[in-house]
This record gives structure tokens, C-alpha cells and sequence, in this order.
């Protein structure tokens, strides 16, 4: 009999564990967790003092946010306006204007990296969403480096379009 309830008791750890890995291995997670390494490099940037670099990080951030947004916005509005309309958009003000505060940028990066962070251990926690949301960011994220491409035309930078359009 104990021999019984320890190989039930296994074979349940045995499906927690795979359970928490399918959940972490979600194409939600792994996609949302794929644009977090463009805030950390935009706080290295602004450590560094490097504004210019900072102004190409929040692009970057930008660009793959647009892709997997989609997500937080129906999972937390909240969240949602705390990552792109507060922190996202305070950075990227600054960081345009003529004479960057890298300091106050810097804070609000790494509170950007917060709020990133909080709503990234919500999504983990949170049961999957319709698949028809994992088809609509893949779209989203493709769509992304078009977005870029335009916007490098329109700056003049056709090595950077070209790159974005390939």
C-alpha cells in the first residue's frame, strides 16, 4: 500500500512539473519574455551615459512590444498603460528631446523593467489564453519589422529599411 501512494504521489510531482513547463514554455511567455532583453540593454545604455544608445534601445523595445502587446492588453489594461503609456513613454519623450535627462531615463527604465517584470509573473501564473491570440501575435511580430522598414524610409536609411524588409 505505501509503496502504491508513493508511485501515485510521484507520478503527480511528475505531472506538476511537466504542467509548469508547458506553462512556461507557452508561446505567450516565451514571446512576451523575448522583448524583456531590450529594456535590460537599454538600462546597460543609459548606465553607460549613452543617450544615443538609449534612443535606439526604446526603438528596439518598441518594435518588439508591438508584436506580443496584444496579450497584456486583454490580460491587464493595467498593466498594459503602466508598460506603454507611462514607462515606455517617458523614456522615449526623453530620450527624443534635445537635451536628454539620462538620469531620470535611467529610473525610468528600470521601473519600466519592473513593471515588465510584475506582468510577466502575472502572464506565467495566468491560464492560456485562445490560441487565436498566439496566431494574431505571430502576425504581429512579423508585421513589426515592416513597421520598422517604413519608418527607416522615412528617415532616410535604406541599409536599415532593407534590413528590416529581409
Amino acid at each position: 500500500m505505501r509503496y502504491r501512494t508513493l508511485i501515485v504521489a510521484g507520478a503527480l510531482c511528475v505531472a506538476v512539473a511537466t504542467q509548469a513547463t508547458a506553462q512556461a514554455n507557452r508561446f505567450e511567455v516565451t514571446s512576451l519574455k523575448a522583448v524583456r532583453p531590450a529594456i535590460t540593454k537599454l538600462i546597460a545604455d543609459l548606465e553607460k551615459k549613452d543617450a544615443a544608445a538609449g534612443k535606439a534601445d526604446i526603438a528596439a523595445f518598441d518594435s518588439a512590444w508591438v508584436g506580443v502587446e496584444v496579450y497584456v492588453n486583454v490580460r491587464s489594461m493595467d498593466a498594459y498603460n503602466e508598460i506603454e503609456h507611462n514607462f515606455e513613454a517617458k523614456v522615449t519623450e526623453n530620450l527624443n528631446s534635445a537635451m536628454p535627462d539620462v538620469a531620470k531615463a535611467l529610473a525610468d527604465a528600470k521601473s519600466l523593467l519592473g513593471a515588465y517584470d510584475a506582468m510577466l509573473a502575472m502572464v506565467e501564473k495566468a491560464a492560456p489564453l485562445n490560441a487565436k491570440f498566439d496566431d494574431v501575435a505571430r502576425l504581429r511580430i512579423e508585421r513589426s519589422h515592416l513597421r520598422d522598414a517604413n519608418n527607416f524610409l522615412k528617415a532616410g536609411d535604406m541599409a536599415k529599411a532593407k534590413a528590416a524588409f529581409n
